[in-house]
């Protein structure tokens, strides 16, 4: 297998995918999880961020029928301490985290990522994304001129038990060929080319039982392709039951018409007061820069099935 096949390989067309062929991709990515995710106990002063793995009942004796007060797959928070000590609680199972790999590649190609540059702060931004999941990350800052090191990175990342591993940035060729000579990826598979535009485009590969998706160094396109494409796969692995990212419809306001040209992807931020007054979420794009990231409650896209609906509609995903 030749390392390039995990880079993104299509940019962005002007053809937006809509809302159900989101659902579709998130769908796949999440199915990507088999076999029976492995528990433990923990006391209820450490549930914050963990995942339920059994369903939870009011006391003896309930119907048959009777719903849970919490399901299995729930991302617990330390608002549930309350519910579950009053179910006489005093410790759940829940799901062990799930461990998530991430290789940054230095920009030059020649020395490990420095702090604030591009990879690092990609690295970082996803590491941070991921812990807030429910999953647990490890982060690995790679020599991309040095062949050994980065296989050595790689195989650091399996042996802690990395079920996936996502790769920031760009290898060296001279180093590809080495890696090529040397086998280190024969027991590597492409398993399929997932698209949803405007995110672009990732291949899936599989090696050791780990999943490896290649995500671009740029942070604010990376952290967009993350929430819609990868994200469904780090849920599934945590065993949480909402994988797949909310998506809805919502109206794109905004004084500036040129910044909602084209399909987006656009970092927006939610504007209660004007949805309480309509069906719809109204929305409104945030400030250019790394900034538009802190400040968005979300990403919009413009699907081509949308455009002729209304003027200023938009897919959206919270975040």
């Amino acid at each position: 297998m030749h390392t390039s096949d995990l880079l993104p390989v299509a940019p962005p067309s002007p053809c937006a995918a809509s809302l159900d062929r989101l659902r579709a991709v998130q769908l796949e990515m999440a199915s990507l999880v088999d076999g029976t995710l492995p528990t433990t106990d923990v006391t209820l002063s450490a549930v914050a961020g963990r995942v339920l793995a059994e369903p939870l009942y009011r006391l003896e004796p309930r119907s048959a029928q009777e719903e849970p007060i919490l399901a299995s797959g729930t991302l617990l928070r330390p608002a549930h301490v309350p519910v579950l000590s009053s179910l006489g609680r005093t410790a759940v199972r829940v799901f062990e985290r799930a461990r998530v790999g991430i290789m940054a590649f230095g920009c030059s190609g020649r020395a490990p990522p420095a702090v604030g540059d591009s990879a690092s702060t990609t690295a970082t931004m996803l590491s941070a994304a991921i812990e807030n999941m429910g999953a647990k990350a490890f982060v690995s800052s790679c020599d991309t001129s040095d062949a050994c090191h980065l296989l050595s990175s790689l195989k650091a990342l399996l042996s802690a038990g990395c079920s996936l591993v996502l790769i920031v940035g760009a290898i060296d060729g001279e180093v590809q060929e080495a890696l090529e000579r040397s086998g280190a990826l024969r027991e590597a598979t492409i398993l399929s080319d997932l698209e949803l535009e405007p995110f672009g485009s990732v291949r899936l590969a599989r090696a050791c039982k780990a999943h490896l998706v290649a995500l671009p160094t740029d942070p604010e396109t990376a952290y967009a392709t993350f929430t819609a494409l990868v994200s469904p796969l780090v849920r599934a692995l945590c065993g949480r039951a909402d994988a797949t990212s909310p998506a809805s419809t919502a109206l794109l306001i905004d004084d500036r018409t040129e910044r909602a040209s084209g399909p987006g992807p656009f970092w927006v931020y939610e504007q209660p007061a004007l949805s309480r007054c309509g069906a719809a979420r109204v929305l409104r794009h945030t400030d250019d820069g790394l900034g538009s990231i802190a400040g968005a409650t979300g990403i919009a896209w413009r699907p081509s099935d949308l455009g002729c609906v209304l003027p200023g509609a938009v897919a959206y995903i919270s975040l």
